[in-house]
Order: structure tokens, then sequence, then C-alpha cells
């Protein structure tokens, strides 16, 4: 599906000026959108933090950082982009008395407490777009009671969860802030006007339907929502497509240093003992 979709922004975009994009982009803006994505990769395995120790699991912010990274290369390489979770979960599963359901569940929470998140984002952008601008006031009043009643379901069915809700959530923001951050910093790169937010609001939408993908971490989704949408945001269809594109190998190489984690591990008896805090 990744190459299908590909393909076909290719056939609706000029090439050749997305090439042009390519060739001019401003390395260090690159490298600053490399560094806010891996920042993020901090606040995330603060917020999986969380929702372990819900479940009596502790793990030093090391341990929990290069678990994180192992779940990012299995999000790359695993097809639906959830692939990283359940060996995340396999992998605590080896050290901790905890079903491995119990700890897919938490996971799984925590992935919609990112989407979640991205609705805030999404909420608030959406007052500053000029097809959606008139709309703002329903849109946030909409998601307010949306997110009300998703609170009172977390409290009701997943009530092990619920500790540091609050917490969990401004974490979810502060992850998707960062990657707002990176993305800015990929507009920046190159030497040509733009406004920001209709970029961000279409990269935040695309997020939410590369979920559905069946490919290597959004590859095409994303290129393809963000350039389907470029008419109706007002934004420069090559430039969105580079955006996207530049994005996924920025998360591809933050995610790189996993491998090493891979490669490290081992079924040695200390195993239980590095895992622990």
């Amino acid at each position: 599906m990744s190459f299908l979709l590909a393909w076909w922004v290719s056939e609706r975009i000029d090439v050749g000026e997305l090439k042009a994009i390519f060739r001019q982009a401003n390395s260090e803006f690159l490298f600053t959108a490399l560094a806010c994505y891996f920042l993020s990769f901090a606040l995330s395995t603060l917020r999986s933090g969380y929702y372990l120790s819900d479940l009596g699991i502790q793990l030093r912010f090391t341990k929990g950082f290069r678990l994180y990274l192992l779940g990012a290369i299995g999000n790359i390489a695993l097809p639906g982009g959830v692939g990283g979770d359940v060996y995340k979960a396999y992998r605590i599963r080896r050290f901790f008395s905890c079903p491995l359901t119990t700890i897919l569940k938490a996971y799984f929470l925590e992935r919609i407490s990112g989407l979640w998140a991205i609705g805030v984002w999404l909420s608030v952008l959406s007052f500053w777009i000029p097809s959606l601008a008139h709309h703002g006031i329903p849109i946030l009043a909409m998601f307010t009671a949306i997110s009300i009643g998703y609170f009172l379901i977390i409290r009701r069915y997943f009530p092990q969860q619920a500790a540091g809700l609050v917490n969990k959530h401004l974490l979810s923001i502060g992850i998707q802030g960062l990657v707002s951050l990176s993305v800015i910093c990929i507009l920046y790169s190159q030497d040509k006007p733009f406004d920001a937010i209709p970029y961000l609001f279409g990269f935040h939408t695309s997020t939410i339907l590369s979920v559905l993908n069946v490919g290597l971490s959004g590859l095409g989704v994303r290129e393809f929502v963000m350039g389907y949408s470029a008419p109706w945001l007002r934004n420069d269809a090559a430039l969105s497509v580079f955006t996207a594109t530049v994005f996924w190998i920025i998360s591809t190489v933050a995610a790189i240093p996993g491998l090493w984690e891979l490669w490290r591990q081992n079924d040695s008896k200390d195993g239980k003992q590095e895992m622990a805090t």
C-alpha cells in the first residue's frame, strides 16, 4: 500500500519541483527537526513509564528509553505501525509477572492518548484554517464533549490506568508539540514563504490516517493525505509531499539507535536486573 500511494502522489505533483526542493533543503534546519523529534522520544518514555507503573512495572528511564527505541524500530519494520508496541510488551512480559494482554492494553491506551493529543492540536489549529475558521467553536465544543466521554470511559472501565490521567495526557500534548516543531523546522529548511498552520493541520490529519496503513511506518499515507489536501488547505503540493517524506526519513533515522539495543539483547540471568529498577 505504501508504494501504491507513493506512486499515486508522484503522478499528481511536479516531480521536478519536488526534486529541486530536496536539493535546496537547508541541512541545519533538518538536523534541528531530527533533534526535536528525537527529544519527543524522551517525553514518550516518561509517558510509557506512567502507563507501566500503573501495572507495578518500574523501569529505569535509561532502560525505558532503550525499550522505546526498540519499539520505534519495530514500528518502522513491521506493518501497521503497532508492531513495536507488541514487541515491547513481549520483552517486558519476559521479566515481569504481568499478563501480556494487560501490558498490551496499557500500550493501547497510551496510543489512544496520543490520538487524543492530536485531536487537541487539530481542534486548536482549525480556528486558523480559512475553510474551518467559522466552525472553530463547534469543532472545539464537539471535541470537548468527546474528551469528557473518553475520560469517563477510562475511569469507569480502566481504573488501573486512571491514576495520573492528566499528567499522561499533558505529556501527549507535549510530544505532539515537539513533533510540530520538527515539522516547522522541515518547512523552514526551504527558502520560501509559507503559513505553518495549514501544513501542521494536514500533517496531524495524516498522522491519524497513517495508523490505518499497512506498510512502512506511514510511508505513502502522509504523502497522500498532505498532497491530496494541499489545494483545500491552500498549501504547496510539492512542499507538502516534501515535508511528509522528510519526516518519514527523520523518524527512521531517529529509530536507528534501536538497532544497537536489538543487537545487545541477550537471555542472560542479568536480564531482569537490567530491566528492573
